[in-house]
C-alpha cells in the first residue's frame, strides 16, 4: 500500500512539473539523413 502511495505521489509531482502532461520520448533511427532516398527504419 505504501508504495502505491509514494508512486501516486511522484506521479502528481512530475505531472505538475508539465503542465498536467508526462513528457515522451521518441526514438527514431533512420538509414540516413536525407528523407527522400533514406529508409526509417525504427520507431520506439
Amino acid at each position: 500500500m505504501l508504495a502505491w502511495v509514494q508512486q501516486t505521489t511522484y506521479n502528481q509531482a512530475i505531472s505538475q512539473r508539465f503542465r498536467g502532461y508526462l513528457p515522451v520520448v521518441v526514438d527514431i533511427e533512420t538509414a540516413g539523413f536525407n528523407a527522400q532516398t533514406d529508409a526509417l527504419l525504427e520507431i520506439a
